[in-house]
């Protein structure tokens, strides 16, 4: 669970739960991983080769 609050620790709860929230993730592939949790490189490959993305690259 520690993993997971770097990326939360910018979040202040506190505020009216309407006003949108922005998370700095860094740009490019490295946030991408990080915002879904992948920095794993299998589940990496593996979530860009699954129904979800695949379809995108075959049309490429």
């Amino acid at each position: 669970m520690n993993e997971h609050k770097d990326i939360w620790s910018d979040l202040d709860v506190s505020d009216d739960a309407d006003t949108p929230i922005q998370l700095d993730l860094g740009k490019g592939r490295k946030g991408l991983q990080k915002a879904l949790n992948l920095t794993d490189p299998v589940d990496w490959k593996n979530w860009l080769q699954s129904d979800l993305v695949k379809p995108y690259w075959v049309e490429l």
